[in-house]
């Protein structure tokens, strides 16, 4: 059951993107120099979050004055919490309405996913 549910919720984020993104229009503005960075990683696994950690310290060294706030799934506060370069971590646990509230709270300027394949991620990057 919980199964067919996140099919449908996937399904239902992509139709509410895209419904979106006709009213929306295409993003126009450049960015030069982010203050608010939201990355998201919802893979549970510890060694997967391993693997991205660089990613936090670039974009740390690349934007020294932004706010960066990472949204992970399972263990992954274990890896992050003391980890200088993230200034706020969200767990993800499969509450996407919830979190993106919170997301939405921090107004961020740039976002990146840093897990391929997630609808989920995806819709809550746009929608933020």
């Amino acid at each position: 059951m919980s199964r067919v549910r996140s099919k449908l919720l996937n399904v239902f984020l992509i139709v509410l993107c895209y419904g979106l993104a006709v009213f929306r229009g295409k993003a126009k503005a450049r960015l030069t120099n982010p203050k608010r960075i939201l990355l998201f990683r919802s893979k549970p696994s510890v060694g997967d979050m391993v693997y991205v950690t660089p990613l936090f310290r670039a974009i740390k060294k690349t934007y020294p004055d932004a706010s960066i706030m990472l949204v992970g799934g399972g263990r992954s506060r274990e890896v992050v919490e003391h980890n200088p370069d993230i200034n706020r971590l969200v767990s993800y646990a499969n509450n996407f309405f919830g979190t993106l509230r919170i997301v939405r709270k921090f107004k961020p300027d740039f976002g990146c996913l840093a897990n391929l394949g997630s609808v989920e991620g995806l819709a809550l990057l746009y929608l933020s």
